[in-house]
């Protein structure tokens, strides 16, 4: 097939699968084709087009709409000079928190390949919540907007043009082609290895850069600007190193005070950032990255809201062997949901959802694994009531070696 080799998606939801080492000769979608419907929570890992298609592309995912949600995109590469978007090319819909990285490289050398990029966003589409990261491609290997699209409350950084690349570049975060809306975006850490024009971070010949932060781009001893911009964008309440030039009078430049780049934690650890309070608030636009609820008034500039505070987790715990006494999954079963699991200590605490447990019990049936060899398999009866946090006292002594555990819940006794 010339488009979809491990999905073909018009309608419909893939959940929880694993989409690997699929290819298709040319045109789009090397793991996933969509022109509908929901990708959520898959790993796309490996997957191909071995030859460039002007109009079309993604290695990993390509889609015309739907939305793609919670997905991990890795290894994925296309090819030639025509090769666009290793990862994921949208044409429309929706990606939101998903993890992008390690695309690296075209399948047709280094220096053919001019018009690609890790993720196009061509003429539409929204990518957001999102992280770029550690990815490399002799053009853009972060994000391109071609035209139209909107890039919001992502995380863009360690994207690396390599100094083999002898041919022509344009940005290594993030290249808008004419076009296109930037807003809430942490960008750090890029580099264009030859870069003598300072677009490491940013290149940009229209559309809207807004609210984002700019900082720490550019390789090692360039001490110029990293973010190049021609015609006429609208470029504003952004923190930089240095303003573009002909921007100063609407952007700030100043140290952002990351909490810990060298962890990769990108939150802002004081009030003394600049870009505390710096941005606009954007209709629509109540969030950060993890969900935290942004100002009204006075947001802050980046991916991450300075003293935003995201939701609990949550997980939703299938019933097994006839179910359970929970609500409707909306996936033909009931579920209970958990809003806490923690290890302290050998004991693991299990926080309920108020309202989705009956007080009439359930058993437990825990599998740990402990180095995903050894395997022990608990059965715990507790007596559940709404809205309560047991703590199962298992395994004392527990060490910290990793573990993988598998909750599962039926009617009492069972």
């Amino acid at each position: 097939s010339d488009v979809g080799a491990g999905v073909y998606l018009k309608t419909g939801t893939v959940r929880d699968c694993c989409i690997t080492n699929c290819q298709v000769a040319a045109k789009a979608g090397g793991g996933v084709y969509m022109e509908n419907g929901t990708v959520e929570d898959c790993l796309i890992v490996g997957c191909k087009i071995t030859s460039g298609n002007y109009l079309w592309g993604g290695g990993g995912i390509c889609m015309t709409d739907g939305l793609v949600v919670g997905c991990e995109i890795t290894g994925c590469q296309t090819a030639g000079q025509y090769g666009h978007a290793n990862a994921l090319f949208m044409k429309g819909g929706v990606a939101d928190g998903c993890d992008i990285h390690h695309n690296d490289g075209g399948l047709g050398g280094w220096n053919v390949d001019y018009n690609s990029s890790v993720v196009l966003l061509f003429k539409g589409g929204t990518l957001q919540n999102s992280k770029i990261h550690d990815n490399t491609r002799s053009n853009v290997p972060g994000v391109k907007i071609d035209t139209s699209g909107t890039v919001r409350n992502c995380l863009i950084y360690n994207n690396v043009i390599p100094d083999k690349n002898t041919y022509t570049f344009n940005g290594g975060a993030l290249y808008l082609k004419g076009g296109g809306t930037v807003e809430y975006c942490t960008v750090y850490g890029n580099v264009v290895s030859r870069d003598n024009q300072g677009q490491s971070a940013l290149f940009c010949s229209g559309g809207t850069v807004k609210n984002s932060i700019f900082f720490g781009n550019g390789p090692a001893g360039w001490t110029d600007a990293t973010c190049t911009v021609s015609g006429s964008p609208t470029i504003e309440n952004n923190v930089f190193d240095i303003v573009p030039g002909g921007y100063a009078s609407n952007n700030v430049a100043g140290d952002p005070l990351f909490t810990d780049v060298a962890a990769g934690d990108f939150t802002i650890s004081s009030d003394a950032s600049p870009a505390c309070g710096y941005a606009v608030p954007i209709v629509g636009v109540t969030t950060d990255i993890l969900g935290a609820t942004r100002s009204a008034t006075a947001p802050t500039c980046g991916a991450y809201e300075f003293g935003g505070v995201p939701p609990a987790p949550q997980w939703d715990v299938p019933g097994v062997n006839g179910g359970i006494n929970g609500i409707d999954d909306g996936k033909g079963g009931k579920s209970i949901r958990i809003t806490s699991f923690t290890l302290v200590d050998g004991q693991i605490s299990i926080g309920f959802e108020a309202g989705k447990v009956d007080a009439d019990g359930e058993t437990f049936g825990l599998v740990c694994k402990e180095n995903l060899t050894d395997e022990d398999t608990f059965v715990i009866n507790a007596v559940l009531t709404n809205g309560a946090t047991d703590t199962l006292g298992i395994l004392a002594g527990m060490t910290d070696k990793p573990r993988l555990f598998i909750l599962g819940i039926g009617p009492a006794g069972k």
